[in-house]
C-alpha cells in the first residue's frame, strides 16, 4: 500500500526497415536500447522517498567503399547512464522541499577505419569521450503569506571529463583533455512578491563558484521578472537574467554535426567562461470574452567570450590551442493570434530574429 514501482524496456530495429538493396551492398547497422525503472516508497505524511535509474546505449555502423578499392568503416556508440535517490515532502501548510543525490554519466566513442590504402595498408581514426557527474541537491519553497513566495536552494556537483578528438572527426588537429575534474557550488534564492493583486514581481540571484585545478571562476547571475495585470483580459510582462556558462559544448563541423554525439569541456586559466544577459518584454490580450488571445514578445540578449574554434590550427595539440573567443548579439519579436474556443480553434504566429556573431580573429 505503501511502495510503487516502475520498469520499462525498449529495444528498437531500425536497420530491419532500410533493407539490404543489392547483394555486394552492406546495410547500415543501427541499434537503439534503453532500459528505466523507479521505486517510490511513501513514507509518515506527505513525503515519498524514490529511487529512480535509466541505462541507454546505441550504435550505428556502416561500410562505404570508394574508388580504388579503398574502404571507409564508420563505427559510432554512445549512451547514457543515470541514477537519482529523491526525497520528497510538504511540512504544512506552507513549505515543500526535495533534496536529491544523483549520478549521471554520459559518453561516446567513434572510429573510423580507412583500408585498402597503398599496399593493403589500413589507418584507424579514434574519438570518445565521457562526463560523469556527482551531484547532491536542495530545494526549499515557503509559501510566507499572502503577498511573498520564497524560493531557495543549492546545488554541489563533481563533474569528471575526458576525452580525445581525432582529425577526421574535428576537420581540425587532434585535440584531447585529461584529468579534468572540477567541482561546481551554485546557492540560489528568489522571492515572489505580490506588491498588490494586478503586480507580481521575481527578484532572485544566484551565486556559483566553479573551482578546478586548471582554474577557478565565481559569478552572480541576478534575475528579475514583472507580470502587471491592469485588467482582467491584459497581461504585461518583461523579465531581466544573466548567465555565466562554465561547461561548454564543443560545436564545429566534422562528425559533430552528424551524429549525436555531444562534447563538453569545461572553463579553465585559457579557456573563459561564457556570459550573457536578456531582456525581454511582452504583453497579452484577450478578446470577445477569452475567444481570442493576442500576444507579443519581443527579447534582445548579448554575449561575451562566445567560443568558436579555428579551421587552420595544424599546430593545436588541445581545445585551448584553437580556441577563439568573440561576441554576440541576439534579438527577436514574435506576435501570435490564438483562436481558443468555438468549432475551429488554432492559432497563427510569425517569428522574426536576428543574430550576430563576432571573432576578432575572423571578422
Amino acid at each position: 500500500e505503501q511502495t510503487t514501482f516502475l520498469a520499462s524496456g525498449r529495444r528498437g530495429y531500425p536497420n530491419i526497415v532500410f533493407r539490404q538493396y543489392g547483394s555486394d551492398v552492406r546495410a547500415s547497422d543501427l541499434n537503439s536500447s534503453e532500459v528505466t525503472a523507479k521505486v517510490t516508497h511513501h513514507l509518515s505524511g506527505n513525503q515519498r522517498l524514490s529511487l529512480a535509474g535509466f541505462y541507454g546505449w546505441d550504435t550505428y555502423e556502416n561500410r562505404v567503399e570508394g574508388m580504388g578499392g579503398i574502404q571507409l568503416a564508420n563505427s559510432i556508440r554512445w549512451g547514457n547512464t543515470a541514477a537519482n535517490v529523491r526525497w520528497v515532502g510538504v511540512a504544512p501548510p506552507s513549505l515543500f522541499f526535495y533534496a536529491s543525490a544523483i549520478y549521471t554519466r554520459y559518453g561516446f566513442d567513434a572510429e573510423h577505419r580507412f583500408s585498402g590504402i597503398g599496399d593493403g595498408a589500413s589507418e584507424e581514426f579514434v574519438s570518445d569521450y565521457r562526463i560523469e557527474d556527482l551531484a547532491v541537491r536542495a530545494h526549499a519553497e515557503y509559501f510566507y503569506d499572502e503577498y511573498h513566495t520564497v524560493l531557495a536552494g543549492f546545488e554541489l556537483v563533481r563533474h569528471r571529463m575526458a576525452g580525445k578528438i581525432s582529425e577526421f572527426s574535428s576537420q581540425v588537429s587532434p585535440m584531447a583533455f585529461e584529468g579534468v575534474a572540477p567541482w561546481e557550488l551554485a546557492v540560489y534564492f528568489q522571492d515572489q512578491w505580490r506588491l498588490v493583486p494586478s503586480v507580481l514581481a521575481e527578484l532572485g540571484a544566484r551565486a556559483t563558484s566553479f573551482i578546478a585545478r586548471q582554474g577557478s571562476f565565481s559569478a552572480v547571475d541576478p534575475r528579475f521578472s514583472l507580470l502587471v495585470s491592469p485588467q482582467d483580459d491584459l497581461r504585461l510582462f518583461s523579465s531581466f537574467s544573466a548567465v555565466n556558462q562554465f561547461v561548454h559544448p564543443y560545436r564545429h563541423s566534422g562528425i559533430f554535426l552528424f551524429y549525436p554525439s555531444i562534447f563538453l569541456y569545461p572553463s579553465d586559466e585559457n579557456v573563459r567562461p561564457s556570459t550573457s544577459l536578456q531582456v525581454s518584454l511582452g504583453m497579452e490580450k484577450s478578446f470577445r470574452e477569452n475567444r481570442y488571445r493576442l500576444a507579443i514578445e519581443t527579447f534582445y540578449r548579448t554575449t561575451q567570450n562566445l567560443h568558436e574554434f579555428v579551421y587552420d590550427s595544424t599546430g593545436a595539440t588541445t581545445l585551448s590551442d584553437a580556441l577563439m573567443l568573440g561576441d554576440g548579439n541576439v534579438y527577436a519579436i514574435e506576435v501570435t493570434m490564438d483562436k481558443r474556443q468555438g468549432d475551429i480553434s488554432g492559432s497563427a504566429r510569425y517569428s522574426y530574429s536576428w543574430s550576430s556573431n563576432r571573432f576578432g580573429g575572423l571578422n
